[in-house]
């Protein structure tokens, strides 16, 4: 069985969250809970939100274990973006532009063999 979960307009650049994402994709989802929790990056507490979140809507609809959980999918896509501006020199305005990423995460049984 497996549940899939969308979070969407996260306030976070896509590439802050990539880097963590990376770094757990191949763990089990407990393990990557465990490491996110001990991380001190804002991407890190984000992404641990969504896991759980996603976890918790798993765990609702089947009767599975927390150990038999794994990732089937993890993805960071970019969201839209807020175009905002500061104040420059001799009444210019210098624009920049706020990024916001999209998290997808499909959560799947293990298989035993």
């Amino acid at each position: 069985m497996e549940t899939s979960t969308y979070i969407k307009h996260t306030k976070t650049s896509p590439k802050k969250l990539r880097l963590v994402a990376k770094s757990i994709k191949k763990m089990p989802v407990r393990h990557a809970l465990d490491t996110l929790s001990l991380s001190r990056t804002r991407a890190s507490k984000i992404l641990y939100k969504s896991i759980l979140s996603a976890l918790d809507t798993f765990l609702s609809s089947s009767k599975e274990e927390m150990s038999m959980v794994q990732f089937k999918l993890l993805t960071i896509e970019e969201g839209s973006r807020l175009k905002r501006f500061r104040s420059g020199s001799k009444g210019n305005a210098k624009p920049y532009r706020r990024k916001m990423s999209h998290i997808k995460i499909i959560l799947t049984t293990q298989t035993q063999n």
